[in-house]
C-alpha cells in the first residue's frame, strides 16, 4: 500500500512516481473526460512531467455538459480556455478529439494555432514505425486501429490489448507513454473526479 499515493489522491492531487519524474525520455500524456475540478492537478502534473505530446480525447469540461445545458456554454468556454491556454504556454504539441459534451465553437479560437490539432472524429500521430490513434469514441478506433489507441467517452471498453493493438481508456486512468520504449504508465485522477463525471455514467451519455 502506497500511503503517499493515498494522501495525494485524497488531497485532490495526482501522485507521480519518482522513477517517472526522474526519467528524461520523451513522453506522451493521455487524458480524457476532465471535469473542471481536476484542472489544477492536471496542470501541475503536466508541468512536472514536461511531455513532448499531450492527447485529450474529449469532453474537456466534462461536468459542464453544453449540449444538455446550453446556458453553461459561456462558463464552459472560460474553463476550457484556462486549460488549453496552459497547454500552449508550455510549448509541446497537443491533440484534441472533440467529445459529445464539447462545442467546436468554444475551441474555434485555436483553429489556426499550430501547437494544437483539433478533430471531431479521430486522428493519428506517426512516431517512427508506431502509429498512435486517438478519438473520443473507441468504436471509431476499432475499425482502423493504430498500434496504440487512445479514447474516452465511457467505460464500455476498458484498457486492453486486442491482437497486439493496445487500447487505453483515458477515463480509467491518466496514461503516460514513454516514446523511446513505449512502456505505459498509469496514474490515478484526483479523488472526486469520478463523482464529477457521475451524471454522465448514470445517463449513459
Amino acid at each position: 500500500m502506497n500511503i503517499k499515493k493515498i494522501i495525494y489522491n485524497f488531497l485532490g492531487k495526482i501522485y507521480i512516481p519518482k522513477n517517472l519524474i526522474e526519467n528524461n525520455d520523451p513522453i506522451l500524456i493521455h487524458i480524457s473526460d476532465t471535469p473542471v475540478f481536476s484542472y489544477r492537478a492536471i496542470k501541475k502534473m503536466i508541468q512536472v512531467l514536461g511531455p513532448k505530446y499531450l492527447v485529450h480525447t474529449g469532453d474537456i469540461s466534462d461536468d459542464l455538459k453544453v449540449e444538455m445545458y446550453p446556458n453553461l456554454e459561456e462558463d464552459a468556454k472560460k474553463k476550457a480556455y484556462s486549460l488549453i491556454d496552459s497547454l500552449i504556454t508550455q510549448g509541446f504539441k497537443s491533440y484534441i478529439s472533440l467529445g459529445n459534451h464539447d462545442s467546436y465553437s468554444i475551441l474555434s479560437r485555436y483553429a489556426d494555432n499550430t501547437s494544437i490539432e483539433i478533430t471531431d472524429s479521430k486522428g493519428y500521430i506517426e512516431l517512427g514505425d508506431k502509429k498512435i490513434a486517438y478519438s473520443h469514441y473507441s468504436n471509431l478506433l476499432k475499425k482502423s486501429p493504430g498500434d496504440i489507441n487512445l479514447y474516452g467517452h465511457d467505460l464500455s471498453i476498458p484498457s486492453q490489448t486486442i491482437e497486439n493493438k493496445i487500447f487505453l481508456n483515458g477515463i480509467e486512468s491518466i496514461n503516460i507513454i514513454n516514446l523511446n520504449t513505449f512502456e505505459i504508465f498509469k496514474l490515478d485522477y484526483p479523488a472526486g473526479t469520478d463523482s464529477s463525471r457521475l451524471r454522465k455514467f448514470k445517463t449513459g451519455l
